[in-house]
């Protein structure tokens, strides 16, 4: 887990995105992961957040 944390951190390895569709789209979203033809994730944007989330390796002392 450490090598891919790394990895992330060192901008070799990313998340390939291949669609990027509303949090209302849900069930849209569904039927294409469903397909099987994707080539990568299939992200939701949410309105009305006051921030953007955040993701951070988790440390090795907590």
């Amino acid at each position: 887990m450490a090598t891919i944390a790394e990895l992330v951190e060192a901008g070799r390895l990313r998340a390939e995105v291949d669609t990027v569709l509303p949090f209302e789209q849900a069930a849209k979203a569904h039927e294409l992961g469903e397909t099987g033809r994707t080539t990568g994730k299939i992200v939701f944007t949410v309105t009305g957040c006051s921030g953007i989330a955040r993701f951070t390796t988790p440390r090795a002392d907590a």
